[in-house]
């Protein structure tokens, strides 16, 4: 697979939404959606890897002395997004801006599989962002449920 697929990908899910969704010269595009459009899909082909990055921006760091316990809180719900919503928290560095990203590997992948990928990615963003925006959960060291509490080697994520 290539660049060429990754762009079939986004053509098809571009058909299916009414959005152009178009790689550039340098391998992105990005996209706003939501009711106000008030979510942003960044894709990102890899070429030496030949996988489509996918980001979002979350949440901004706050200041004022509440960045280590935010930061703790981007640390503590990583493994969560990964095994509930398949992709990881970080943070840009030039932004202090949460991203949370996820790689879909394009070789022997499909269109239903790039979708499958999707659309569990693109259903999380609203609920990152409510919790992000909630001070006292992300405060409290809450994290997404208690029901959904993942144990790995015998430690509660």
């Amino acid at each position: 697979m290539s660049i060429e697929a990754a762009s079939s990908y986004l053509a098809e899910i571009g058909q299916q939404t009414g959005i152009d969704l178009a790689l550039g010269d340098d391998g992105t595009c990005a996209i706003d959606f939501g009711e106000r459009g008030e979510n942003t899909l960044l894709f990102h082909y890899v070429p030496g890897e030949d996988v489509l990055l996918v980001l979002s921006p979350i949440a901004e760091v706050p200041q004022g002395g509440k960045e280590s316990g935010f930061h703790r809180a981007v640390l503590r719900l990583n493994v969560q997004c990964l095994t509930r919503f398949g992709g990881v928290l970080g943070l840009d560095g030039e932004e202090g801006t949460v991203i949370f990203a996820a790689r879909f590997p394009l070789e022997g992948s499909s269109h239903a599989a790039f979708e499958a990928f999707l659309q569990p990615f693109v259903n999380a963003i609203d609920e990152l962002k409510a919790f992000f925006a909630n001070e006292e959960l992300v405060e409290a060291g809450a994290t997404f449920s208690s029901e959904e509490e993942i144990h790995l080697y015998g430690i509660r994520v």
